[in-house]
């Protein structure tokens, strides 16, 4: 996709994040400084363009902790002609996500052309090179580059985000910043690689400049949130951003290639194949390189930005196992082992057994609001963020084996104690969940609620295969007698008994029961409910919107698990009808069209895991299913190493809608005997030896 001021979808700026840092830049490259205030502060959603920094949630300072990011520094450029600041007449946008590297083209007056290149690599260099593509020969252009503190702009009026900020030039092409935000302290450098002709405390300029010329600079900043040796740590950047740009740029774009390598997937749809693209980078750049942890986003219009949750992680995790990142998926699981303490003793000193896990917490693990409303979150307002965290160890157990260690055994079962001592209750042969809040987050207890009482069946069954008891699928089958009563006649899942709404989470409880799914008719008579003339919504009266447009990706796994082509095809072909011109995916759609949460994190990951599905899955080790969510979507397509959860890997080619190319791994020890089905049009049952391809073709 291409990004113009001609777009028909909404510009939203591009985020460049590591998992650590993100700088958000816009439409101009940077953050432009204009002639009038307005002009390029304008805030997207409240949003400043300039550099976050995660680890100040985990600051423990209440304010920061608990509130939103805030902004640290805003990297800015300014053009000048005629002795006066210029504004574009045009710009043009793309993003490579397989490099993580963003171009921008900007045209000025008399056809002054100028283009930028932004990347941020994994040690958080912010990098950016300026080029003059066309500059006639008679105009006198100029380029200054800035670090500023970061401003909310109405007008020539500002408003300054609470902290201080302080910047002097350190020599002719580096500039040295200090700043404060609460108790944090923190530090950076603008260097440049080449002198200013002109340098001042904040900007450096480059004067008279004329076509071929080029400039790049260096941006790094860290504080005492991150590390008490921040200064050592921004002086190992400083010697890095003083190299060479070339061989930075090669080893960021090597590292970006390595993520990408493990699979990929060639769609006929340019938009999609974008999408999918820049969907499998959010992945990665919302991924915590020290704990393997998914942030929502590292923005503060999502949530505050720097939040963890269980919930979407799960999301997120599942996604990374189908497109073959099982080192990520395997450092993320990793995480709940490492956070395993913290949730054990506050556990403890309520007299509790095991350990728990909640929603909600920094990156640190550690849950945002305190110790105090911990238990009681974890045991009666969302005990299934405990049972998910088993189901991400099952999952990727399941796609790497080898990932089962005997510390996630620990935890798993520690997980379970907590479940069955705090929130499971047994009489006799009953077995059902003391009341808990409705998983519809309407905010008040229920003694049945569907989606904990799914999630937490479903993590007992997976419990009892990875810790060896038996007796844990008693109590399962247990919690899924209960659900009875909230079934009505027609067949549908209700969220709680008697209650007078279906959920935006009806998919869900198809999703969370996963290899083996509670019936799809409630999801098809759900979807059929929360329809509007643009998507589909929820009945709930607190969750009414035009559409989220998640819920079509959720739709899209569910039919082609449930082999329901027809009914997977409207929601495919609705998944992309949201997204900003650069493929910011939102969390959903206001009544009036107001797009809410770009770059949310859960949006791309379901849409990668659609598509994902949509390809190809296992959910039993004897059996592979082959385009179940494409019949009738598109008619050539093919993918390249798809995982398989029967820890196998699929690649197959598709041409005039006929299977045209097949080959399997078998990735495990053991000869297999798996029985392969496209479409329902074509069926066979094929052996493949222990670490060995099958091969075919038409």
């Amino acid at each position: 996709m291409i990004a113009t001021p001609l777009s028909n979808e909404p510009y939203y700026p591009m985020l460049l994040a590591n998992g650590r840092d993100s700088v958000f830049v816009d439409y101009t490259g940077n953050s432009l400084t204009g002639v009038s205030g307005h002009t390029h502060s304008v805030q997207h959603h409240g949003l400043v363009c300039g550099w976050y920094k995660a680890a100040n949630r985990s600051c423990d300072d209440p304010d920061l902790r608990c509130g939103g990011l805030r902004p640290l520094c805003v990297p800015g450029m300014q053009p000048i002609l005629f002795g006066a600041a210029a504004e574009p007449q045009f710009y043009e946008q793309r993003f490579d996500p397989q490099t993580a590297t963003l171009e921008t083209v900007l045209t000025f007056f008399k056809m002054i052309k100028i283009k930028i290149v932004d990347f941020l690599t994994d040690d958080s260099l912010f990098c950016q090179t300026v080029t003059v593509l066309d500059c006639p020969k008679e105009l006198d252009f100029s380029l200054g580059f800035s670090i500023t503190e970061p401003k909310t702009g109405i007008e020539n009026m500002s408003f300054r985000v609470p902290g201080t900020f302080a910047c002097h030039a350190a020599d002719e092409c580096r500039h040295d910043f200090t700043y404060t935000v609460g108790p944090l302290t923190g530090q950076g450098f603008m260097l440049a690689n080449q002198p200013y002709d002109e340098c001042k405390s904040t900007v450096g300029f480059y004067r008279h400049i004329k076509t071929g010329f080029s400039v790049s600079r260096i941006i790094s900043c860290t504080d005492n949130s991150e590390a008490s040796n921040s200064g050592e740590i921004l002086e190992e950047r400083l010697k890095t951003a003083q190299g060479d740009m070339a061989t930075i740029k090669k080893d960021h774009d090597a590292a970006w290639q390595a993520y990408f390598n493990t699979m990929s997937v060639s769609l006929p749809d340019e938009k999609a194949q974008y999408l999918y693209d820049i969907s499998r980078y959010i992945l990665k750049a919302y991924c915590h390189p020290e704990t393997g942890m998914f942030s929502l986003g590292i923005s503060p219009t999502l949530w505050g930005g720097g939040l963890y949750d269980v919930c979407d992680a799960y999301l997120v995790h599942m996604a990374l196992l189908r497109c073959g990142n099982l080192a990520e998926g395997r450092q993320f699981i990793q995480s709940y082992a490492d956070h395993a303490p913290i949730g054990r003793a506050v556990l403890q000193k309520h007299g509790v057994k095991g350990t728990a896990f909640a929603g909600w917490d920094d990156y640190l693990g550690r849950y945002l609001y305190g110790e105090n409303d911990f238990f009681r979150y974890v045991a009666q307002y969302k005990p299934c963020m405990t049972a998910i965290a088993v189901h991400d160890i099952y999952w990727q157990h399941r796609y790497d084996p080898s990932s089962l260690t005997d510390e996630l055994k620990n935890t798993v079962q520690e997980m379970m104690d907590f479940l069955l001592d705090a929130v499971i209750q047994t009489d006799g042969e009953s077995v059902c969940l003391k009341p808990v809040s409705a998983g519809t987050e309407a905010g008040f207890l229920v003694k049945v609620d569907s989606f904990n009482q799914i999630c937490i069946s479903t993590a007992l069954k997976m419990a009892a295969v990875l810790l060896e008891k038996p007796e844990y699928k008693t109590l399962a089958a247990g919690l899924d007698k209960g659900l009875s009563v909230n079934y009505t006649d027609d067949g549908l899942l209700m969220p709680f008994e008697n209650a007078p709404y279906t959920g935006g989470i009806q998919a869900l409880f198809y999703i969370y029961t996963l290899p083996n799914p509670i019936d799809i008719v409630s999801v098809e008579i759900a979807n059929e409910r929360g329809k509007t003339p643009f998507g589909t919504n929820s009945e709930q009266t607190t969750e009414e919107y035009r559409h989220w447009p998640w819920n079509d990706s959720f739709s899209v796994i569910c039919y082609a698990h449930a082999k329901r082509q027809e009914k997977a095809v409207p929601h495919f072909k609705h998944m992309d009808a949201y997204c900003s011109s650069l493929g910011s995916l939102p969390e959903k759609i206001r009544m009036d069209g107001y797009p809410i949460h770009y770059w949310y994190i859960s949006s791309h990951a379901c849409y990668v895991w659609a598509i994902n599905e949509a390809l190809g899955y296992s959910d039993h080790d004897d059996e592979i299913c082959l385009g179940f969510g494409l019949k009738d979507v598109w008619n050539e397509y093919g993918v390249r190493d798809l995982f398989l959860a029967n820890n196998c890997t699929v690649s197959y080619t598709v041409k005039d809608g006929r299977l045209k190319t097949l080959c399997i791994r078998n990735n495990s020890q053991t000869d297999r005997e798996i029985t392969v089905n496209y479409q329902d049009s074509l069926k066979k049952t094929v052996a493949v030896p222990a670490g060995k391809e099958y091969l075919w073709a038409e």
